[in-house]
């Protein structure tokens, strides 16, 4: 199971590496990871970080997810799936707060807690889904 690990951390630094690395990759590399991400995120400008001047393949909040994917498969953490039935739903609550209170105008993008959101939820489902999988 170490290589559905070591599968998740990378799928989870992608779009880390895209934005962090952009000036250093082949173009036709960072075509490549654009294109893989394009139809799972809306890339709206106002809600993308932008690093070195250049934004991101996705969204603050699926760098969230993907970063929380990411440090969910590195990190040998273990909770128990009682604790991840809890942390996820209440995560998912945050995350679905967020969206409504922006969609309705309530406030604007908030880089930082639409990263942190994505990344509870990132970090809960996956390691929800390998403590399944890895029974442990």
């Amino acid at each position: 199971m170490k290589g559905l690990r070591a599968t998740l951390a990378f799928v989870g630094l992608l779009p880390w590496i895209r934005g962090l690395a952009h000036r250093e990759l082949h173009a036709s590399l960072a075509g490549a990871i654009d294109a893989a991400f394009f139809s799972l995120c809306h890339h709206a400008p106002e809600r993308t970080l932008l690093l070195g001047g250049d934004a991101m393949c996705v969204c603050s909040r699926c760098a969230g997810l993907y970063a929380g994917v990411f440090l969910a498969a590195v990190w040998p953490w273990r909770a128990s799936p009682t604790t991840l039935r809890i942390v996820f739903p209440a995560g998912a609550a945050l995350m679905m707060a967020d969206i409504l209170s922006q969609d309705l105008g309530l406030h604007a993008p908030w880089h930082p807690l639409r990263l942190a959101t994505g990344a509870i939820v990132g970090f809960t489902a996956t390691a929800w889904m390998l403590s399944e999988v890895l029974g442990s």
